[in-house]
């Protein structure tokens, strides 16, 4: 696809998890070193996908023609901070409240050697993205669900596309775990200093993996 312009094999990115409940899911990723690309019906945003296109006899077509191009791609997303600062949003709202955790990452090997996969940085601007008659269905398919509403910028969001896999491989560089993590008193966490056994559970399949870890009180220190 043309633009498919990848970023540095370097560049780290940032993907938040709920913990409590979805434990099984979170220590698969640190297990398998894969991230879930599920299909754009399955996102949160309402407008997720929606755009003009001209007031032709082919309207029906075009509709179609997108469609089954949005439902051909798993969707991974994930956020990029220039600089790894403290996002209260991304923790609340991705992160359970700070009970979950965040991975830094960088993307695997195979994203750059299969052509089945397309990265793109998510554009944030008040319109609704337009049809373009002059390019493909895939094209138009890819910018119409890179284009979100600018109340989305604090996600500082980038997304992979993949076809024939429901699944990205990443390079796992370390994980934060949340500033109320394993913890249960909700009023009291600052004062808690002990763990729930999952949380214990889950620090110990870190160390076996030999992945680094901080907590968030920690690591914003550090940053």
């Amino acid at each position: 696809m043309k633009d498919n312009k990848f970023p540095s094999k370097n560049t780290v990115f940032q993907k938040y998890r709920k913990f409590n409940g979805n434990e099984e899911r979170v220590r698969s990723i640190i297990k398998t070193k894969k991230l879930y690309a599920p299909k754009f019906t399955h996102l949160n945003d309402y407008a997720e996908g929606i755009f003009y296109y001209p007031n032709s006899e082919k309207k029906d077509e075009i509709w179609d023609g997108i469609l089954g191009v949005k439902n051909s791609y798993g969707i991974c997303s994930f956020s990029c901070e220039d600089e790894p600062k403290f996002n209260p949003l991304l923790w609340a709202h991705y992160a359970d409240e700070s009970k979950g955790i965040m991975i830094n990452f960088t993307l695997g090997e195979k994203i750059w050697e299969e052509c089945q996969y397309i990265f793109k940085k998510i554009k944030y601007c008040n319109k609704c993205p337009f049809y373009d008659e002059n390019k493909s269905y895939e094209e138009n398919a890819v910018n119409i669900m890179v284009q979100k509403n600018e109340a989305w910028g604090y996600e500082k969001e980038c997304r992979v596309f993949v076809r024939y896999d429901s699944y990205v491989p990443i390079e796992i560089k370390s994980v934060v775990l949340g500033f109320r993590f394993g913890k249960k008193d909700k009023e009291n966490w600052m004062r808690d200093k002990s763990f729930s056994d999952e949380a214990k559970k889950f620090i110990s399949l870190l160390k076996e993996n030999k992945i680094e870890y901080k907590f968030a009180t920690e690591y914003y220190n550090n940053v």
